[in-house]
């Protein structure tokens, strides 16, 4: 990847992260002005939800949740698009967060995964201000190599959890984010399992 278009990379990811960051923000205010629920103990049954976007499909395990709500922006001059995807499943308390970044390949190297995540971890550092970074390492995905970042930051008085994968294929790269309230404890105990469950395969050509 050449210098410029590297650095291209690093505002995408800055976009994604403010995104992540607006549309949080959002959630909170929602969250604030809600009556309190009482959660229940049992756990919550996960189903596989599948996103197939330029190319590339991604599966996870993820509550029961309405249909994720799409916008994409283009930026041919710079040769990258952005695809986000969002959904707030209300019994779980979690908001599911998906960025889908798309480069032209030049011809160029792509940045490796430890390069790519470092620009990731710059973008949450600027977009959230981390109260505390709990996590962050490469994880195994099915044989696919991933960065996790686990973080609690603040908005509007109240503390929030991001578990955020990021996943490198060539120059494309997928960002999955769990975000929910810190005091949020229903889908805790099955974080983990959806983490691990997240799968990104390329479609075969015909």
């Amino acid at each position: 990847m050449t210098a410029g278009k590297y650095a291209y990379a690093f505002i995408a990811l800055g976009i994604c992260a403010a995104f992540l960051g607006a549309a949080t923000a959002q959630a909170a205010e929602v969250a604030a002005s809600s009556p309190p629920q009482t959660e229940t103990t049992a756990p919550i049954a996960l189903v596989p939800v599948t996103i197939t976007d330029h190319g590339e499909t991604l599966t996870m395990l993820l509550p029961q949740m309405p249909a994720f709500q799409k916008e994409e922006q283009s930026f041919p001059a710079i040769g990258f698009s952005i695809s986000k995807y969002t959904a707030r499943v209300e019994a779980a308390g979690i908001d599911v967060l998906v960025q889908h970044s798309v480069f032209a390949d030049d011809g160029s190297v792509p940045p490796s995964l430890d390069e790519a995540a470092a620009g990731a971890r710059d973008a949450i550092a600027a977009a959230y201000q981390p109260d505390r970074m709990m996590r962050d390492k490469q994880i195994d995905l099915g044989g696919m190599p991933a960065h996790l970042f686990s973080y609690s930051y603040t908005v509007n008085g109240a503390s929030y959890v991001d578990d955020s994968v990021f996943i490198a294929i060539g120059f494309n790269q997928w960002n999955i984010t769990l975000a929910r309230r810190a005091d949020s404890t229903a889908i805790l105990p099955q974080i983990d399992e959806m983490l691990r469950a997240i799968r990104v395969q390329a479609d075969k050509a015909e």
